[in-house]
């Protein structure tokens, strides 16, 4: 499975107003640009209801995050599982 993160945006919250639309489901990945343009990820996570939500709770943790929606509440585990082979 290969997945394409969107992003990355500023973690903020009229950022992810702006981006995310409300109720989906998805994986992200919470990170910051380095010196020669590359995404370094901090923390990744999944959810299966609300991506909206549970990114504005996590306000403060980073500086940017890229996200993928996935299509079903189980798409999120499989995205996860599938980067961990």
């Amino acid at each position: 499975m290969n997945i394409k993160l969107h992003g990355p945006f500023e973690l903020s919250k009229d950022h992810l107003e702006s981006t995310l639309p409300k109720s989906i489901s998805g994986v992200f990945a919470l990170g910051y640009v380095d010196q020669v343009g590359r995404f370094r990820v901090e923390r990744v996570g999944r959810d299966t209801s609300n991506l909206q939500t549970t990114l504005g709770d996590l306000i403060g943790c980073a500086m940017q995050f890229k996200y993928a929606a996935t299509s079903t509440s189980r798409g999120p585990w499989l995205a996860t599982a599938a980067t961990r082979r």
